[in-house]
């Protein structure tokens, strides 16, 4: 369920900023159990792949 917002949310995103926003949540979700490795590993490459589609 978190997993598929956030992917919604990556997907929606116009610019950089909210990509960085974004980074950290899901950096603060993973330390907090919220994602497994392989969750954070995906969703961490999505938003990099959007950064540079972006830049």
């Amino acid at each position: 369920m978190l997993y598929d917002l956030t992917v919604r949310q990556i997907n929606k995103a116009k610019t950089g900023e909210k990509l960085a926003d974004l980074k950290n949540k899901v950096n603060v979700f993973f330390l907090v159990g919220e994602f497994n490795d392989e969750e954070y590993k995906g969703l961490i490459a999505m938003i990099e792949e959007k950064e540079k589609a972006l830049a």
